[in-house]
């Protein structure tokens, strides 16, 4: 298998997409210690979950390999289209790193401040992954940019400059 074929597999991740979990008020409020089965490997909180105000921040996260197929194509194409947006003038956008990706080894390179995700999330090291926090909480863990990931950004900001 070539080497690019194989870092594709890779990138896209070994498992299958999941059934997003229900969510009832009494899950949506749960312990810190639950907070993984909220966030399996793709999931975003239904509205209702959260509340946008003039005031919310929006934090989006972005975990990428430089040798990723679809990092490289995200990257290049639609990474440049969304900088410059109106919905990044309204997020703070921040770039982690997969090291030594591909290999038993990889690791996500967090900042302290971003510490926490790892216990909030079941994170492989697949690429490419878009975490959205609004509020410093959480709200957000997609593959997919077009499809999840930039719609629910979209609304976000909209509904803080509508606030």
């Amino acid at each position: 298998m070539h080497l690019t074929a194989l870092l594709a597999l890779i990138c896209i991740g070994s498992l299958a997409f999941q059934a997003a979990p229900s969510f009832g008020q009494d899950t949506l409020q749960s312990s810190a210690d639950d907070a993984r089965d909220l966030f399996p490997q793709h999931h975003t909180l239904p509205e209702d979950a959260y509340v946008v105000s003039a005031s919310s921040e929006i934090q989006v996260v972005y975990i990428y390999s430089d040798i990723c197929p679809p990092c490289i194509s995200y990257n290049q194409t639609e990474y440049p289209e969304f900088a410059a947006s109106m919905e990044y003038q309204n997020v703070q956008f921040r770039k982690l790193t997969i090291l030594n990706f591909g290999t038993p080894d990889a690791r996500i390179v967090w900042p302290a401040d971003l510490e926490r995700l790892m216990a909030e999330t079941e994170l492989d090291t697949s690429a490419p992954r878009w975490l959205v926090l609004l509020d410093g909480r959480l709200i957000s863990n997609e593959r997919t940019w077009t499809g999840r990931a930039l719609p629910l950004i979209r609304s976000l900001v909209a509904k803080k400059l509508a606030a």
